[in-house]
């Protein structure tokens, strides 16, 4: 699929929605509500505990992260830069560049060492 899909700030706030009635008590119900659910309020519900904003940050970082794993097996470049309203996110980019050290710490067939990087701008 497309990985605006998940990992965008509008494809975590779509996804929070598709999945609020599972979870009526979550922060984002009432963030939505007063129109201020965005994707950093998303990623610090997250980090405050709560589950939809877990599940749903847990996706995109997912996302993101096979995304990079992908454009480094089939590409080979020489670094990735990352960039982008998700990554403004202080703890989000962090923990997203966490998962691809740890991947490329832990990758196989020479695919280690390419750094991963988030863009100038946003940092």
């Amino acid at each position: 699929g497309c990985i605006e899909t998940y990992a965008s700030g509008g494809g975590m706030i779509r996804h929070a929605r598709a999945l609020m009635e599972q979870y009526p008590d979550s922060v984002l119900a009432r963030l939505d509500r007063e129109g201020r659910m965005v994707s950093s309020t998303i990623v610090q519900a997250a980090h405050e505990g709560d589950v939809l904003a877990i599940r749903v940050a847990d996706l995109m970082m997912k996302a993101q992260l096979s995304m990079v794993q992908d454009i480094i097996n089939f590409m080979d470049p020489q670094a990735i830069i990352c960039g982008g309203g998700v990554f403004r996110d202080p703890p989000a980019r962090l923990r997203i560049l966490g998962l691809f050290h740890h991947r490329q710490h832990h990758a196989r067939d020479g695919q280690a060492g390419r750094p991963v990087l988030p863009d100038a701008r946003v940092c």
